[in-house]
């Protein structure tokens, strides 16, 4: 080969060479920047997860997972992504395999995810495996939040485990706002109204004077309240003795018929969720009431229940939840309450979780049909918008209620009648002169409190007396009169 040729071939090598290295380079340089990009977007996928933004990392730490499935922490982010985002079939898988790989922040979302699905135990069990980690890191006060979650999951499923049998014979789906507007109470059992604000609902009673209500103090906590009628004139807002420890956010009240059982919606007392319902009841010795007691399921679920009535007068009662509902609206149950508690009383866990999230309110049926009865309470609601005024509702059984003087039919039980209700204005009388003494001593200094306390204890026994005496008299009236029926009809 000629000289010539072998220096142009040989220059024709090296400028291949040189051309290729540099597209090496470039390549390298390339990766290098892919490389410095993704972990820029890793960390900001992280900052941006770590300040809530799940729904907007969700698809990052998807691609993450989908190119390392075998990374504990992908799958931990993602999964997490997936429950607050409420994608929580989904999300079990990836949550479970971050917990298989020891991340323990991956147990704190299995036992939310567990939670949110009514899966109890092992939300116990999820939650106490993360308690046990963060004690052995000594992070005792981020231990102690996670314990809170570990005691709802257990009283959550001790609800479920004791899930009562009632009969729930209807439900309707209404606007959260008008919710009072399809619940039809007799007029033996009072009546509800709306606050200004509708976020509060007032109670009134049979006798219409006393009523019940909640109110906002100026952080926007709601307390419980009631007012007593003189004469024509409302009393000034008095507050509900309940016990003060775990209070928050009381309202939507309803007293029973005996004046003294209380029903309301609370945020504390150890709530699974939201609103729960509690009840309660005035003790009379001590003129205040009993630590409130949580209501089971059906009537508490992880969502908001706000409110429950029952009508004894016809038999029905009423409670209302938002479970399983959009904002804006809530669900009415229409059931017959139970003389005394009965459980469900199934170990098939399916049917607990059933019979407690009310899937279908025919399973809790025990008659073919309850049309007399849902017939009774629509017809309730045209009533109470055509009787007359009334002097008091007094009844006297099951099937006979009194509303003026003239329909008693002996004099004797009139008697007793007349003198229960000059009892019942002298209680409320010194009721509220009371509440204004004590309210003075509160306020009071050493000598004014040992100056007024002889006089607070002697109206506290004069109360009670009347109060004894308000409840005999009644029943004589009763008593008299149904004995002379019995004679005479």
């Amino acid at each position: 080969m000629p000289i010539f040729e072998m220096l142009i071939n040989s220059k024709q090598v090296i400028s291949l060479a040189i051309f290729q290295m540099k597209h090496l380079q470039f390549i390298f340089i390339g990766l290098f920047f892919c490389i410095l990009l993704q972990g820029q977007s890793l960390d900001e996928a992280r900052k941006m997860y770590l300040e809530g933004k799940y729904a907007e990392t969700k698809d990052f730490f998807e691609k993450q997972v989908q190119a390392a499935p075998r990374n504990a922490s992908f799958n931990q982010w993602y999964g997490n992504c997936l429950l607050e985002t409420g994608e929580l079939a989904k999300a079990e898988k990836y949550l479970r395999f971050a917990s298989s790989k020891e991340i323990p922040e991956a147990y704190y979302s299995l036992g939310r995810l567990f939670y949110k699905q009514n899966r109890f135990e092992e939300s116990v069990d999820s939650f106490g495996t993360y308690y046990d980690f963060l004690m052995s890191k000594h992070e005792e006060e981020k231990a102690m939040e996670i314990r809170k979650h570990w005691y709802q999951a257990r009283n959550a499923a001790r609800m479920l485990a004791n899930c009562e049998d009632i009969q729930i014979i209807d439900s309707l789906i209404v606007d959260k706002k008008t919710f009072l507007d399809h619940i039809f109470l007799s007029e033996e059992s009072g009546q509800f109204s709306y606050s200004g604000d509708k976020e509060t609902v007032v109670y009134e009673n049979q006798l219409q004077d006393k009523r019940y209500f909640s109110k906002a103090d100026k952080d926007g906590n709601l307390s419980l309240f009631y007012q007593n009628k003189l004469q024509n004139n409302w009393s000034e807002d008095l507050a509900l003795k309940l016990p003060t420890d775990s209070l928050d956010q009381n309202n939507y009240p309803f007293v029973l018929s005996d004046g003294l059982t209380l029903y309301f919606a609370s945020q504390g007392h150890g709530s699974i969720g939201g609103y729960d319902l509690f009840v309660t009841a005035y003790n009379l010795n001590s003129d205040s009431y009993l630590s409130p007691k949580q209501l089971g399921m059906p009537f508490n679920s992880i969502y908001n229940d706000y409110f429950l009535a029952i009508d004894e007068y016809n038999g029905l009662g009423y409670f209302v939840s938002d479970r399983f509902l959009p904002e804006d609206k809530l669900v009415i149950y229409t059931f017959i309450p139970n003389e005394e508690i009965t459980l469900v009383g199934s170990e098939d866990m399916n049917v607990l979780l059933a019979r407690s999230e009310v899937r279908s309110i025919k399973d809790t049926w025990k008659k073919d049909s309850y049309a007399s009865l849902l017939e009774q309470r629509n017809t309730n609601n045209t009533k109470k918008t055509n009787l007359q005024k009334h002097e008091f509702i007094f009844v006297i059984n099951d099937n006979i209620v009194y509303r003026f003087f003239d329909e008693f039919e002996n004099e004797t039980a009139k008697g007793f009648y007349t003198q229960s209700q000059s009892l019942r204005k002298d209680i409320s009388f010194l009721h509220d002169d009371l509440e204004n003494e004590r309210l003075l001593y509160s306020k009071g200094n050493t000598s004014t409190k040992n100056a007024m306390q002889a006089s607070i204890i002697s109206k506290e026994n004069k109360l009670e007396g009347l109060q004894d005496n308000f409840k005999k008299m009644e029943i004589k009236a009763r008593n008299a009169e149904i004995k002379y029926l019995r004679q005479n009809k």
